[in-house]
């Protein structure tokens, strides 16, 4: 039966045998092709490590009027305790946390200062540049402080509040702040970024930068002539926090 089914089929057409013979042979070069191409790429993932990804960050510097004798530059990176760092009156605390210096007032109504008297030695002109931010969204100012005096009680103030977008001057006596510039606009970081506060003083000229752009310049005829450096937070409704702090100064 077999036989007989086998002989009833007749042969098999030989285009259709030479179509499968091509169509087989093509099959080969393909594999033989995919095969060629495929084994290089596998071996060269074996051998090559994955791209780390790298995380840039940024290194801190003098963003304005860096001075020829950079050896003259004093930084603070608040790495180990506040050592010459102090609080100017005593309804505050300060402290260094994870390389920053925080300061904060305890009393509504009485600022803190924290103050450096030792950080630059005495000259004419000076330049001072900190980063300062806050733990909250503060609705009250704080700012930098330079020209201390500790025993005189005598400073200058320059104060932000980023909320409002607003910056303002002072020169404090006992008992007394003197407006030098009145709260005025400029632009800055919000709340939670830190904004960069530079002063630059010669003999009484004083610019003063947010961020490395000049917000305003003013002309103090009876200057304080002391070096002393600091921060200031106006009440206890947040912590004032300060880190890479730079200072130098020229006879």
């Amino acid at each position: 039966m077999m036989d007989g089914q086998k002989a009833n089929a007749g042969p098999v057409p030989r285009w259709l045998v030479i179509l499968a013979g091509g169509y087989l042979i093509y099959l080969f070069i393909l594999l033989g092709i995919s095969a060629a191409f495929l084994i290089p790429l596998v071996k060269t993932s074996a051998r090559t490590p994955p791209t780390p990804s790298v995380t840039v960050s940024s290194t801190p510097q003098i963003l304005v009027h860096a001075p020829l004798d950079k050896s003259s530059i004093r930084y603070e990176d608040f790495s180990s305790d506040v050592r010459d760092w102090n609080l100017a009156y005593l309804r505050g605390k300060i402290e260094t946390i994870n390389n920053r210096l925080i300061l904060q007032s305890y009393a509504p109504g009485w600022p803190a200062v924290g103050q450096n008297q030792l950080f630059i030695p005495a000259g004419s002109l000076y330049y001072v540049q900190a980063d300062f931010m806050t733990d909250v969204d503060a609705d009250q100012p704080y700012g930098l402080v330079f020209g201390r005096d500790n025993e005189l009680d005598t400073f200058y103030l320059f104060e932000i509040l980023p909320r409002l977008q607003q910056f303002a001057f002072y020169k404090y006596t006992p008992g007394t702040w003197e407006t030098l510039v009145p709260f005025s606009g400029a632009e800055m970081k919000p709340y939670p970024q830190a904004n960069t506060l530079s002063a630059y003083f010669d003999k009484g000229q004083i610019e003063l930068y947010i961020n490395g752009n000049r917000a305003t310049s003013y002309t103090d005829q009876r200057p304080y002539l002391s070096v002393g450096v600091g921060a200031f937070a106006a009440d206890p409704s947040y912590r004032l926090i300060v880190s890479d702090f730079f200072a130098y100064s020229e006879k």
